[in-house]
């Protein structure tokens, strides 16, 4: 039998590399998107030098902006998705010692597949007995 501060540091471990995923997708959002801003400014800055605008510069730096914010806000949106689907399971538990799956999935707009996953793996870290309901 593993000593508890073993367990507490492997449960720490899964929940900071779930979050490690998300977090680098908003970070590198904000770099690519930051590196495009770069880029107009340099363009800016040759179009006042030369009074004409080189388009490949411009389209990359549309492109590099629009992937970058692309990248944090659905990195963004899929954080809060799921802070809300645990806080509602959490509710659920706390309330009546079950989990509605259906529920969450009418709620959050996010696949019963998905919910059930999250749950599994909120289990592993301890976040929820093993023995709960799940309907």
């Amino acid at each position: 039998m593993r000593p508890a501060s073993c367990i507490f540091l492997a449960k720490t471990t899964k929940q900071k590399k779930l979050k490690d995923k998300i977090m680098i997708r908003m970070i590198f959002g904000s770099l690519i998107g930051i590196f495009g801003l770069i880029g107009f400014a340099v363009e800016i800055g040759d179009y006042q030098e030369r009074a004409s605008w080189n388009s490949y510069g411009l389209l990359l730096a549309t492109i590099l902006v629009t992937v970058g914010g692309c990248l944090f806000y659905f990195g963004r949106s899929n954080r809060i998705r799921k802070r809300k689907a645990f806080d509602l399971a959490f509710s659920m538990y706390r309330e009546d010692k079950r989990i509605d799956v259906f529920r969450i999935r009418s709620e959050m707009n996010i696949s019963e597949i998905e919910i059930r996953k999250m749950i599994n793996k909120a289990q592993t870290d301890g976040l929820f007995p093993e023995d709960v309901e799940i309907t």
